[in-house]
């Protein structure tokens, strides 16, 4: 037996609650990636300050550690900023003289048009940042065993 044909209504309904779906696990993969570069960050600053204590490590390199670490750091608080700032704006309502005057109307598409290009720079800035936090972990990664095999030559 033949299923029906679904009219373009439905079938722009289903596109658009497949297109919704991925762009909620987008946001919750994103969301994990930020998360887990913090969570890093925040750990590779731990293991200098251990490290630290050993005083035979150099001190540039745990400098730089704790420099990168914390750079990532301000990296993703700044991608944080740039999601807040675009939902906030795809959250708020219009206001009411929009659905009353073609000009308020005219004005608001115009401004709304302005705000997209400006988040969809945003997320190009956003994902330029988790780059450099992928390279920053990355140094963290080799300064951190360079100070390990600094203190074990030590010992």
């Amino acid at each position: 037996m033949k299923q029906p044909t679904p009219t373009e209504d439905e079938s722009r309904e289903r596109v658009e609650a497949h297109a919704e779906m991925f762009r909620e696990r987008l946001l919750a993969v994103e969301s994990g990636l930020w998360n887990t570069q913090a969570a890093i960050a925040a750990l590779f600053i731990s293991a200098a300050s251990v490290m630290a204590s050993f005083g035979d490590v150099p001190r540039w390199a745990l400098l730089a550690i704790m420099g990168s670490a914390s750079a990532v750091l301000l990296l993703l608080h700044l991608n944080y900023r740039a999601r807040r700032a675009m939902y906030r704006f795809l959250g708020r309502p219009p206001p009411d003289e929009v659905w009353t005057s073609q000009q308020a109307f005219a004005r608001y598409m115009q401004t709304a048009a302005g705000e997209d290009a400006k988040h969809k720079a945003a997320q190009k800035s956003c994902e330029h940042r988790e780059m450099a936090c992928d390279g920053l972990l990355f140094v963290a990664v080799l300064l951190l065993a360079f100070c390990v095999y600094s203190a074990g030559r030590h010992v």
